[in-house]
């Protein structure tokens, strides 16, 4: 089932509403409806989730290794307590922009 754009508006801030209309369109992406927001799947497998303001992006501990210097500087990444995951904040466009080129590496590593 496919969760109509009011329910997405609904649960999500604005920023992870725009990122999520983005990744509907990703011929990559398959976009899973769950109960506090929306996730998105490539290749059979979870790559990120969407809820309220914050998106869970599956880098996996290899890709995250490698960008470890650049998301360091990146006030709004953090690890999360699931291995191979970050948390990520968004509150503006830029964010949405960063957001978009995480789950890009995300596809990459993950399928």
């Amino acid at each position: 089932m496919v969760r109509p754009q009011s329910a997405l508006r609904e649960s999500l801030a604005p920023g992870l509403t725009q990122a999520a209309n983005v990744l509907r369109s990703w011929p990559a992406l398959t976009m899973l409806p769950i109960d506090d927001g929306v996730s998105f799947a490539a290749g059979g497998r979870e790559i990120v989730r969407l809820t309220g303001r914050t998106a869970h992006v599956h880098l996996t501990r290899p890709a995250i290794d490698r960008l470890e210097a650049a998301l360091g500087t990146c006030p709004h990444v953090n690890p999360s307590a699931e291995r191979g995951w970050v948390l990520m904040h968004v509150d503006a466009s830029l964010d949405v922009d960063l957001l978009l080129a995480l789950v890009s590496v995300a596809i990459k590593a993950n399928v």
